[in-house]
């Protein structure tokens, strides 16, 4: 470590960061690594504890239970020896949680200052199961000194369950647009299908079923083919259900792709589709608007704050399998609105979510100026 480097913060970045090619790749480690690689990096030193998810389903509770506990300790060392004077603490939801909980908790009790980024739309299932849940999830956002919102939408949730206003900072998620922004816009070719893509895990609460439903729906009514990108619990059920309603040859499954397949699939793609029930504000839809593709996507969690109706996308209620089928129809029918929709997505996912803009902003939050 140089002297320069010496007089920097230091913080204890607790994320997700494992990168390599068997690692489960979502939202909270495409954010974590573009910060590192952002001019924040240059600002702090950061001291990474990395809580990468396993695998998809994830691994037996005492495996993860035993992760968890070292991860835990080697935190809260470096807490009570006061090697670092500020903790962010990147988490998602259930077990998650509950184990960030502690990180965010034992940070205050040593008098570091917490910035905690919840990154999950599950979150709300875990805050209704009941009493003692709730209890926690609001001891644990309460005690942050900035719990970082990833909409205006979220605000207003986390303010509903008693966290301070002062404490909440709008922060959208931000993404490294460059290898997306490459990707030519989607050619307006109405005498072939139009071409839908999942990209995600592939679970019932990301509304797969709901979507392999309208594609049947359509039938005749609309030339459309899908490619579900992304492998889960939900995946081999799919392909039962694509067979059963008669769509199978409409339905290619190319299981989990890493990032030269994301942009390869977004590249072939005219539309996302994310019939999801429960989100944060999703990389996904923020990729495809980088790559021009406009989205098919529900009012759910930050979604309605990215995906501006008959502006940048389509949206619709969850769990209204016709007005998916519709909204489908719709941009199979007019091409024309796919182009149009898509350069205006691209715009603003360019002006509004680079990395240079949240950066700059969690640089505000670190440092409590």
């Amino acid at each position: 470590m140089s002297a320069d480097d010496s007089l920097k913060p230091s913080v204890a970045f607790v994320g997700a960061f494992n990168t390599s090619a068997s690692a489960i790749r979502g939202g909270q480690i495409s954010a974590c690594d573009a910060l590192l690689r952002s001019p924040l990096a240059a600002a702090y030193r950061f001291h990474l504890i990395d809580s990468t998810q396993e695998s998809v389903p994830p691994p037996p509770l005492r495996r993860r239970a035993a992760r968890a506990g070292r991860r835990v300790a080697h935190f809260a060392a470096r807490m009570l020896m006061r090697r670092d004077e500020i903790a962010l603490i990147f988490t998602s939801d259930g077990f998650g949680f509950l184990e960030k909980g502690v990180m965010v908790l034992v940070a205050r009790l040593c008098g570091r200052r917490v910035v905690l980024a919840p990154r999950s739309g599950i979150l709300v299932d875990d805050y209704r199961r009941g009493p003692l849940w709730r209890a926690c999830i609001r001891a644990v956002l309460r005690a942050a000194d900035v719990v970082v919102c990833q909409s205006a939408g979220w605000r207003e949730t986390f303010a509903g369950w008693g966290v301070p206003r002062e404490r909440l900072e709008v922060i959208p998620n931000w993404i490294d647009a460059r290898p997306f922004a490459a990707i030519e816009p989607p050619a307006v070719r109405p005498e072939r299908p139009l071409r839908a893509l999942f990209l995600g895990h592939v679970e019932v609460a990301k509304g797969i079923h709901d979507l392999i439903d309208a594609l049947a729906e359509l039938g005749d009514k609309a030339r459309i083919s899908l490619v579900v990108a992304g492998s889960g619990g939900a995946l081999e059920p799919a392909r039962l259900q694509a067979a059963a309603r008669g769509v199978a040859d409409q339905v290619r499954f190319a299981g989990w792709v890493d990032e030269a397949g994301r942009l390869a699939e977004l590249a072939a793609a005219d539309v996302l589709v994310l019939p999801s029930y429960r989100e944060g504000l999703p990389n996904a839809v923020l990729e495809a608007m980088a790559a021009a593709r406009p989205s098919i996507a529900t009012r759910v969690g930050g979604i309605p704050d990215l995906v501006e109706q008959g502006v940048t996308g389509l949206l619709y209620e969850a769990g209204d399998i016709q007005s998916l089928a519709g909204c489908l129809l719709e941009l199979s029918t007019h091409r024309e609105r796919v182009a149009a929709m898509g350069s205006r997505a691209r715009e603003r996912a360019l002006s509004q979510h680079n990395v240079a803009a949240g950066a700059g902003a969690m640089m505000r939050a670190l440092s409590g100026r």
